[in-house]
């Protein structure tokens, strides 16, 4: 019953991933080249570990990348510059997408009239582009991560002391017909042992309230081999954890766990919106992508979209420090 249901830890462990960057490049390439990859390029490179040979820090907020792989495959070589908040004011970079085929030229200038940026020679907005964290920005969402992670386990538990009256059930496919859950349940024979477990499970709704958190949604997962995959549709109200509170916050994705070659893996595709409190200060998120990890080592954001309080922002730090 633990591993049926260690997928919802997994998706903790891929949600504190998020306040990392740059741990290792990905083979992912669907946005490559974009003005927004390349922004968020910059915000990894700064974020990555100053023994990075790809990246130097020439000055201050003053950086040299050459041949950065960022997430999305692509490398970008030249030079960008930041002010103290983490804001890009300018850059000089050329792509390199994953296949070794070269990529647009992204050249960025600011100064008192405001920012002109081209790609290709092509101008581009910059209000639409994301930007890196503030420092404030940076803890909300940290804050969020840790009180997010402390909900799921939560969570875990909730389904887990909900789905465990089953287990000892014959093998084949059984209805969950109750005020709380619908849905079915699969057991099977464990492999190479004679103990029953949970294989897969459609719960197409469930309400659980716990004392004053109420968990609902649906869910379901299945397990082939080595792999286990899960869709998630989750709403969480009301979960306090120490100084953050997660109001209402929905969970939406696909989530794969499994085992290539002895190394474990994770695969997270959807999304996260909703509020948390910090004290009694309110923020929203809006996440949504791509999230690669292999081995708790290699953590990867091939594609995604982050919004704190309505701003558009690129994962990563403000500077190296």
């Amino acid at each position: 019953m633990n591993r049926r249901l260690s997928l919802f830890a997994a998706v903790g462990i891929l949600l504190a991933a998020l306040v990392l960057t740059g741990c290792n490049p990905s083979t992912g390439k669907a946005a490559e080249g974009s003005p927004e990859s390349i922004v968020r390029a910059m915000a990894q490179a700064i974020s990555v570990d100053a023994t990075n040979s790809a990246v130097s820090a020439t000055g201050e907020n003053t950086y040299k990348v050459t041949n950065f792989k960022a997430d999305d495959g692509s490398s970008i070589t030249g030079t960008f510059e930041t002010d103290t908040s983490g804001k890009v004011l300018a850059a000089e970079l050329t792509l390199t997408y994953s296949d070794g085929s070269p990529g647009p030229v992204f050249v960025m200038k600011t100064d008192n009239s405001g920012t002109d940026i081209t790609l290709d020679n092509r101008p581009v907005n910059p209000s639409s582009l994301p930007r890196t964290m503030t420092r404030a920005e940076h803890f909300a969402f940290r804050a969020f991560i840790e009180g997010f992670d402390e909900a799921f386990d939560e969570v875990k538990d909730i389904l887990e002391d909900s789905l465990e009256i089953y287990e000892n059930r014959k093998p084949g496919t059984h209805t969950i017909d109750n005020e709380f859950m619908k849905g079915t349940i699969t057991v099977a024979m464990e492999r190479g042992d004679d103990d029953l477990e949970i294989v897969a499970a459609n719960i197409t709704s469930f309400t659980v309230p716990f004392r004053t958190i109420k968990v609902s949604g649906s869910y379901s997962f299945s397990e082939h081999r080595d792999t286990e995959r899960a869709e998630v549709k989750i709403r969480i109200q009301n979960f306090r954890d120490d100084e953050v509170v997660m109001n209402d916050i929905t969970i939406d994705a696909v989530i794969e766990e499994g085992e290539i070659r002895d190394d474990d893996y994770f695969l997270f595709d959807g999304s996260i919106s909703g509020s948390y409190s910090i004290g009694s200060t309110t923020h929203t998120i809006d996440f949504s992508g791509t999230i690669n990890a292999e081995d708790d080592d290699f953590i990867r954001f091939p594609e995604y979209t982050l919004r704190i309080d309505g701003n558009n922002v690129a994962i990563g730090r403000q500077n190296r420090r």
